[in-house]
This record gives structure tokens, C-alpha cells and sequence, in this order.
């Protein structure tokens, strides 16, 4: 509006008498109150609704993250999870001490190129008869309480190395043997001794041993 309309208009308002002023004065605050609490009415309400859009959106996030929450106590609470978790902490144990079992018995694993130094040793043993030195056939180590050798490093390859021996003595100097047998370098492993009197005090002895190599 430029000076000229503005002068006009307060030419017009000087013309009008007292009350018509007043009316106009009212009447123009009025409409500029209107005008104002309108645009201050809309300017809540947008932030009314943009805080309760966010309330909305966090009520969902809230109720999925307890819904998660539910689930998961769910599971944990199943004896099937509990069980899940012992069967993994077992595992572990049993896991942590056949490594430090393994750990104390590789020492006593003989190489497959001392077999015949172990064979030769058993047969120079005397005091006895030998009828017979057999190799059974070898088998690979399944060490106790572990199904599967191959699941643990440095065991798929150890083998069982089955011996018979035969041989036939009195009583006292088929101990006496097998006591010299213990006492061998190598670490002998006694599977099974069958003692069978034939003429006393002679007696025909089976005793089944075995090594571990590699």
C-alpha cells in the first residue's frame, strides 16, 4: 500500500464521526486477532501432530523391542536352550581336557620307524619259550569319550599298533617278563593275558598289548 492510499485512508477515518472510529478500531483489532490466533491454531496443531506422530512411531519401536524381548525369554526359558547350552559347555569341558590329555600323551606315541626296535626289544627278553610274535591288524586311536579322533587336531593320524605274544614259561618267569616289558623305552599298553597250565609247572601264555604311533 503505497503513502497516497494511506492518506487517503485517514482523510476517510477523519471524516467519520467518534463512534464510527471506535467500531473501526475494534472491528480491525478483531480481525487482526483473528488473523494471528488462526495462524498461531494452525501452528500447534502441526506440532501437535508431528509429536504424536513421533509418540506413535516410538510406541511401535517400543512394542516390537518387547515383543523381541518376549521371544528371546522364550527361548531361553525352553529346557530344549538349556539343554542346548550344557550339551555346549560339556562339549567345551570335554574338549579342554582331552587337549591337555592328548598333551600328556603324545610323548608316549612311538614313530612307525621304531616298530622294529620295539619288536626286536620284546624277543630279546628271555628267560621264556616264544611260540609266537603276531601283529594284529592296527586300528586308528578312538580316544574315551570322543566318537570322532579326526574332530581334534593331532589324533587322526595315531593309530593303534595290536601285538600277540606267545610264549611258554613257569609262573614266576612269565612275571618276570612282563615286568622287563614295562620297563622297555616305549610305552606298552596290556589289553588282555590268558594264562593256560599245560604241565605243571609249565604254562602256555597269550598276553595282547599295543602301542600308539604315528
Amino acid at each position: 500500500m503505497n503513502t497516497l492510499s494511506i492518506a487517503k485512508i485517514k482523510r476517510w477515518l477523519q471524516t467519520r464521526d467518534l463512534r464510527e472510529r471506535i467500531f473501526l478500531a475494534f472491528a480491525a483489532a478483531a480481525l487482526t486477532y483473528s488473523l494471528w490466533s488462526l495462524l498461531v491454531e494452525r501452528s500447534i496443531t502441526h506440532e501437535e501432530q508431528t509429536v504424536e506422530s513421533k509418540i506413535n512411531t516410538t510406541q511401535i519401536e517400543n512394542e516390537g523391542i518387547q515383543q523381541e524381548i518376549q521371544n528371546i525369554a522364550e527361548v531361553i526359558n525352553k529346557s530344549s536352550y538349556t539343554q542346548t547350552i550344557q550339551q555346549q559347555k560339556n562339549l567345551t569341558t570335554q574338549s579342554q581336557n582331552f587337549k591337555q590329555r592328548l598333551q600328556n600323551l603324545l610323548p608316549t606315541v612311538i614313530a612307525s620307524k621304531d616298530l622294529p626296535a620295539l619288536t626286536a626289544a620284546i624277543l630279546k627278553e628271555g628267560g621264556i619259550t616264544f611260540i609266537g610274535l603276531k601283529k594284529l591288524p592296527s586300528e586308528n586311536w578312538i580316544p574315551e569319550g570322543l566318537s570322532d579322533p579326526s574332530s581334534v587336531a593331532n589324533t587322526k593320524d595315531i593309530f593303534k599298533y595290536n601285538m600277540e605274544i606267545q610264549f611258554s614259561s613257569d609262573y614266576f618267569s612269565a612275571l618276570d617278563y612282563l615286568a622287563r616289558l614295562e620297563k622297555l623305552p616305549w610305552h606298552l599298553y596290556w589289553d588282555s593275558i590268558d594264562y593256560t597250565v599245560t604241565q605243571y609247572p609249565k604254562a602256555n601264555v597269550v598276553i595282547k598289548i599295543y602301542v600308539l604311533t604315528r
